[in-house]
């Protein structure tokens, strides 16, 4: 590879290798190290699949079961640091090929997307939560503190509500009788708190009509 490709890859954002003919690592810049915790000297002449986890290696096998399609390559597998630790690479891989057209191993740029799958995952599940939120049919009414912060159709409907807006920001004990059926105060109905500083309340009686 000339110098000055091999420059502009040191110093590219994104990891690098130069995989041979035999799938190994013949060349690697700092970034791959940095995102991997490997020293250069402990990737130069390693297999690639030293750093990929089994699905990783699956992924990477079968792409490299079609060399022809190999060239120009975009997909995304798990790798291993060092330590163990398991991390979301994207990899782009391009086949170099000598003077007289003869396959010479290929190019793999690599990016960390670890914490874009993570916000992804997250999102995901918030979705799901908050289809499971509004399908339900419990009546369910969401706190911070001492204030109603949202709630689902099934509880406007226990409450007889149209309009969430008139619920949010409420006290419990306001969308309550004064005292519940054991003679206690709805407004100290509550008190205890749950993990993260939040309140469970369960309060009986009548709700307002609206």
């Amino acid at each position: 590879m000339k110098p000055d490709v091999e420059k502009l890859l040191e110093m590219t954002s994104e990891g690098y290798w130069l995989i041979s003919p035999q799938l190994t690592i013949a060349g690697v810049n700092r970034t791959f190290c940095d995102m991997s915790g490997y020293g250069r000297g402990e990737v130069l002449g390693k297999p690639i699949f030293d750093f990929l986890d089994d699905c990783g290696r699956q992924t990477f096998e079968i792409a490299a079961s079609k060399p022809e399609e190999l060239d120009g390559c975009d997909f995304e597998m798990t790798m291993k640091k060092k330590d163990g630790e398991s991390f979301e690479c994207r990899f782009r891989i391009a086949k170099l090929h000598d003077e007289f057209g003869k396959p010479r191993g290929s190019v793999a740029l690599m990016t960390d997307v670890t914490e874009r799958k993570r916000a992804e995952a997250l999102r995901e599940s918030e979705q799901k939560f908050r289809l499971l939120f509004e399908r339900s049919a419990d009546a369910i009414l969401l706190l911070d503190e001492d204030k109603y912060i949202d709630c689902n159709q099934a509880a406007m409907d226990m409450m007889r509500c149209t309009d969430k807006n008139r619920l949010l920001g409420l006290h419990p004990s306001q969308t309550a009788p004064e005292r519940q059926p054991d003679g206690r105060l709805s407004l100290f109905v509550g008190s205890p708190r749950c993990p993260g500083g939040r309140r469970f309340c369960r309060l009986r009686g009548v709700h307002p009509r609206w």
